[in-house]
């Protein structure tokens, strides 16, 4: 008899629902538009998840980092870990698919280009005539002033107030440094050329070299003799090599060297492109040969380095260029190495492609060079670990394989705890699309109680008729709840494929925001692709959907229950 109840009220739910015919269908429509609203709208925001993520762990960071204990706050280059021992233990962990080992230091680059001028001596009354475009003429108090004219100082990255200095030293009484006061425009004169002021500056212009080259004690091979400057510092040292015969001009080779501070990643090649995307994002020239080479050349021993597009515009250098490096060693004393730049990258932040050179692990195990080894067996070590794990794996549980398997001295963290910022902005990012979602459908369940609301109050007649022939309360109220079950399925059915529909063009072609950032944006470090694409899982359709059905039937409640007080007596006398 239940069996026989059940299914005849749940035929009768099914009928009644296409009593009203248009209005069912307006309300259908309107659910199901919600849920196929839904539906890409939750898989762009996980797809914007997933791309975040695999930003934060792809260019650099990793699923898992592995250091020793006190290394991640106190980052001392003696805190290493043996490196193949441990690497091996943790590819054995299941769950890992790469594990890339990395030392690192910090130091400086410089890089040197030559260039010829001009340098002309005028009385100061004739240079005083001369337009300056920026700062001040030349001050018969101050004897080592000058003005440069604005071609050379835009090429040297001179302006006024900088301080040139000239190698080998000038002639007794004549200015050891040069004070430049001015820039003055290359078209007035018609000649790319320095104009030196004073008697003293033009005293350097009136000892002619002879016809041979004017040289240092320095040597070239050796950067600790270079002369390091900053980018942005106002000093350029210049070289005189050679000196036309003349009492007031002379060309000079100028050399200019420029230098800037970089963090060094010593890495594995091979292991680093199964970690990180550092190899994709090589713009010019190759990635690091993995076999670890030094070649001969004419600056002596030399090996190879990647370098970012922003440090390549500041050393005014391309790939082939060999530049010098000051790193730091486990000695505590900065040891240099001449390196040829294989190729140049690019990954959209500034600070990155600035500030930080990969170069092979090998020069990180040379003694005499950064020195990481252990013990009297000389066994290569390194700083870091970054792992690779399978996509959708649960790093924490995988962590927690690898923590088991090494040594006490070893810290396991999963990029979560690293950057446990990124991990609290994505966890509200999901908060707050489930939120967008609940609003969605929120809205289109108004319809829903709407309709059961109208179907109550068309049908009390009907409900009194049921209940005085023994319908008990609870079975009108299920009635209308059946009803609602019935509308949310079929709007379920009818939104989802739609959706469905939707979501597979979003994941395969996106939105191509391209036009308004044609690059890309940076959000908390982490490069955006420009195309905006969706991902679709199982979790993406069954979410909107049960989201769907609880609305809904949390929304046919209230209809429900003032269809289960409705008694006959009042019901037959409201229609009469």
């Amino acid at each position: 008899m239940k069996k026989m109840g059940a299914r005849l009220l749940i035929k009768m739910a099914w009928r009644n629902l296409w009593r009203q015919r248009r209005r069912t269908l307006i309300t259908l429509f309107a659910m199901a538009a919600g849920l196929a609203f839904s539906i890409p709208t939750y898989g762009l925001m996980m797809g914007l998840r997933a791309q975040m993520i695999d930003g934060i762990t792809g260019m650099h960071l990793g699923n898992i980092q592995v250091h020793e204990k006190k290394y991640p706050e106190e980052r001392q280059m003696r805190q290493m870990l043996p490196a193949a021992s441990l690497k091996e233990k943790i590819l054995e962990t299941p769950g890992v698919i790469a594990c890339a080992p990395r030392a690192y230091s910090g130091g400086m680059v410089s890089a040197e280009k030559k260039f010829t001028v001009r340098l002309v001596g005028k009385p100061l009354d004739a240079i005083s005539k001369i337009p300056v475009t920026h700062g001040r003429a030349p001050d018969r108090s101050k004897p080592c002033d000058a003005l440069i004219d604005d071609e050379t100082a835009r090429k040297f990255k001179i302006r006024s107030g900088s301080m040139v200095v000239l190698t080998p030293m000038p002639p007794e009484g004549a200015c050891e440094k040069i004070f430049v006061s001015g820039v003055f425009s290359q078209a007035s004169v018609k000649s790319p050329t320095v104009f030196m002021a004073t008697p003293s500056v033009q005293r350097i212009l009136a000892t002619p070299a002879k016809g041979k080259s004017q040289t240092t004690d320095d040597d070239d091979d050796d950067i600790d003799n270079l002369k390091k400057l900053d980018d942005k510092s106002p000093t350029t040292t210049i070289q005189v090599s050679t000196q036309l015969p003349g009492p007031d001009s002379g060309e000079y080779a100028l050399l200019k060297l420029y230098s800037h501070p970089v963090g060094i990643i010593a890495v594995q090649p091979k292991d680093e492109a199964q970690v990180s995307t550092m190899s994709k994002g090589i713009i010019k020239g190759r990635y690091l040969s993995d076999a670890f080479k030094l070649e001969k050349s004419a600056r002596g021993v030399v090996a190879q380095i990647l370098i970012g597009e922003k440090l390549a515009h500041i050393l005014r250098v391309t790939t082939g260029d060999i530049i010098g490096m000051d790193m730091g060693t486990v000695h505590n004393y900065a040891l240099d190495r001449m390196f040829r730049v294989a190729g140049i990258f690019r990954t959209g932040l500034a600070d990155f492609d600035r500030g930080v050179v990969y170069i092979h692990i090998g020069n990180a195990w040379d003694e005499n060079l950064m020195g990481l080894v252990i013990g009297k067996e000389k066994t290569p070590a390194v700083h870091e670990f970054a792992i690779r794990t399978k996509k959708g794996g649960n790093n924490r549980a995988i962590a927690s394989r690898i923590e088991s398997q090494l040594p006490p001295q070893a810290m396991v963290r999963t990029w979560q705890q690293i950057e446990p910022s990124m991990a609290n902005i994505l966890n509200t990012q999901e908060a707050m699309t489930g939120l967008i979602l609940a609003i969605i459908l929120l809205i289109a369940s108004f319809g829903t109680m709407n309709t059961m609301l109208m179907a109550v109050m068309e049908r009390i007649k009907e409900f009194g008729v049921l209940k005085s022939i023994g319908m008990k309360p609870s079975w009108v109220g299920i009635l209308i709840m059946t009803e609602t079950f019935f509308l949310a399925l079929t709007a379920s059915i009818t939104g989802g494929l739609l959706g469905v529909g939707i979501q597979s063009v979003l994941v395969t072609k996106g939105i191509d925001l391209s036009f308004i950032m044609p690059d890309g944006f940076s959000f908390q470090g982490v490069i955006i692709d420009p195309v905006w694409r969706a991902t679709m899982t199982p979790r993406g359709l069954l979410i909107p959907v049960v989201l769907l059905f609880c609305i809904s039937l949390l929304a046919a409640v209230w209809p429900a229950v003032r269809a289960a007080r409705i008694k006959p007596v009042e019901a037959f006398r409201n229609q009469g």
